[in-house]
């Protein structure tokens, strides 16, 4: 899909129009075609006809870019809903609550976001009643981050948590059957939802109010250290701070929008991830998990299911220690393409593999340490193993999701390698390998 394309705003001027009989929008600027026509004047009202016309010209400037909107979502707003979720999530008091910094209902009022940031931030929270709650959770996470690993800079502070309310408005500029959370997606499907963060950044590098700076973190937001993000597969010295800390913010809200002890996931999960973000912010998500008091996971899984899944995710990883001379086989003769995919997934798993046994799991003969805790149960133990087991499983799977995506852009003889890669890492008790469709429902979630 090309982001560059005027074809994306359509969507936009479409959802504009949705919402033009609930809400008042003007053009915050006068409104010019590319061939130097005036369409609009500054404060004229937009209506759903307004759209009609300007949909038969292709603008000087993104419509977003001239656009404010009377009665939308205002600073006040995103204090007071700030306030509730603050009040409803001990990891994130752990983060953003800092009694040196400036309190978040105050931040939110002193931060002046400019009309068209907040005609933005309407439209986007217009689509669906949790939007608005998850952007500004993401916003609240990326502050609390960017304070306590950038203290000194509160212009770029700000910039991160503008970037938080809007890292996801690039999906205003996508048809909506292909977000639909009840409908299955192909690869190429996904392929449209992977470019938000390329749209985003687009929309976001010219707005009045946001800039280069947010438009470059929103971009990186599903990016990571090790390269196995999108939408640029960047790396290294590529992925810089403030991307990070929006990509963090990003996947601790998926934590604790799950409900399921994030706290808990967190904390184990940050052990997982050394490559996936630089040392100093894992570090720092590690800290906040240990000063949360939220209780964990109220009660372990018993026994007998806890080895049975501890068990299939060490046949997973010895299937992947066993293929690697055949993985050796298939990489010497690949594509740079395909090359490249297959070095992703084998640096992944290996640090997983790495993961469980710093754990304290061994990959060859675990059920020793399980029948001690069957014969002397331990509570605090059979906890940890449980979130253990269930992080673990969850990485597994969603290795396996993210290559399978990744190889509906190769050649189909490419492609049934990623396959016969994938293949080889399930085993009988776990989930088996989804196809792209079956795996959509949690691509939309941790998109």
């Amino acid at each position: 899909m090309n982001t560059d394309s005027d074809e994306v705003d359509l969507q936009y001027l479409a959802h504009v129009g949705g919402m033009t009989a609930q809400h008042e929008f003007e053009a915050s600027e006068d409104i010019f075609s590319r061939t130097g026509l005036k369409l609009l004047v500054k404060g004229a009202p937009i209506s759903a006809a307004t759209c009609e016309r300007l949909l038969q010209h292709k603008l000087s400037k993104p419509l977003a870019a001239c656009l404010a909107i009377v009665g939308g979502v205002q600073s006040q707003d995103l204090a007071a809903l700030g306030e509730r979720l603050l009040a409803q999530h001990s990891l994130l008091r752990s983060i953003c609550v800092d009694s040196s910094s400036v309190p978040m209902a105050t931040f939110w009022i002193e931060l002046q976001l400019s009309p068209q940031v907040l005609a933005l931030l309407s439209i986007y929270a217009h689509q669906h009643a949790d939007r608005l709650p998850h952007a500004v959770g993401v916003a609240m996470l990326a502050l609390g981050l960017a304070r306590k690993l950038m203290p000194a800079d509160l212009e770029q502070q700000g910039l991160i948590a503008i970037a938080g309310l809007l890292h996801d408005v690039g999906e205003l500029y996508i048809d909506p059957e292909i977000l639909r959370r009840d409908q299955p997606l192909d690869a190429e499907k996904w392929r449209h939802i992977a470019t938000h963060p390329l749209i985003g950044h687009r929309v976001l590098s010219t707005l009045p109010g946001a800039g280069p700076v947010v438009a470059e973190a929103v971009l990186q937001h599903h990016e990571r250290l090790d390269g196995f993000g999108y939408p640029r597969a960047a790396s290294g010295k590529q992925f810089h701070l403030g991307g990070q800390i929006l990509a963090a913010a990003e996947w601790l809200i998926a934590l604790i929008e799950s409900g399921a002890s994030p706290t808990t996931r967190a904390s184990v999960a940050a052990k997982l991830i050394p490559g996936e973000f630089s040392p100093q912010v894992v570090t720092m998500i590690r800290a906040s998990a240990r000063v949360s008091q939220e209780f964990s996971l109220r009660q372990p899984l018993p026994v007998e299911q806890l080895t049975a899944q501890l068990l299939n995710i060490t046949k997973a990883l010895q299937s992947f220690h066993e293929s690697h001379e055949w993985w050796l086989e298939r990489v010497s003769k690949a594509s740079p393409a395909l090359r490249q995919l297959l070095h992703l997934g084998q640096q992944r798993m290996t640090r997983i593999q790495f993961a469980f046994s710093s754990s304290g799991l061994d990959i060859h003969s675990p059920e020793k340490m399980l029948q001690e805790l069957n014969e002397e149960p331990n509570g605090d133990a059979l906890l940890e193993l449980t979130a253990l087991a269930r992080e673990f499983g969850w990485r597994v799977q969603e290795l396996k999701r993210e290559v399978l995506l990744r190889a509906g852009s190769l050649h189909a003889a490419d492609a049934a390698v990623v396959h016969s890669w994938v293949e080889r890492l399930v085993c009988s008790q776990l989930p088996r390998t989804p196809s792209v469709q079956a795996t959509m429902q949690e691509v939309r979630m941790a998109a």
